[in-house]
């Protein structure tokens, strides 16, 4: 299925049914240790690692679930309207995680 960008009018492939597996890190609480010998410089850091595959959200009321999640993340506002115009324009993709692990490096806490 091909679909056009709103904003630009150029077709993007849209992938329907298709479920392309993925990989995932997220990394947070980066903190540089260093040392007075330059090769024992590391990073402390907490990450995530995982795997899965994307789902693409087709249904008005998926699409406009996954935007409310997303614009209450930044506005602290869950009563957004939105448009079913808007949300047929939306090209909205849902990360199933299949597999996860959490990683904390050594060093300071």
């Amino acid at each position: 299925m091909t679909r056009r960008a709103a904003s630009s009018r150029r077709p993007c492939r849209v992938p329907g049914r298709v479920e392309p597996r993925v990989a995932f890190v997220v990394d947070v609480d980066h903190e540089l240790i260093t040392d007075e010998e330059a090769c024992r410089f590391t990073m402390c850091y907490r990450s995530v690692m995982g795997t899965g595959h994307i789902r693409f959200l087709e249904a008005p009321e998926e699409k406009r679930y996954a935007m409310n999640c997303i614009l209450r993340q930044y506005s602290g506002r869950d009563d957004w309207r939105l448009p079913d115009r808007a949300l047929q324009a939306m090209a909205i993709y849902s990360l199933v995680i299949e597999e996860m692990n959490g990683k904390r490096s050594p060093g300071k806490s």
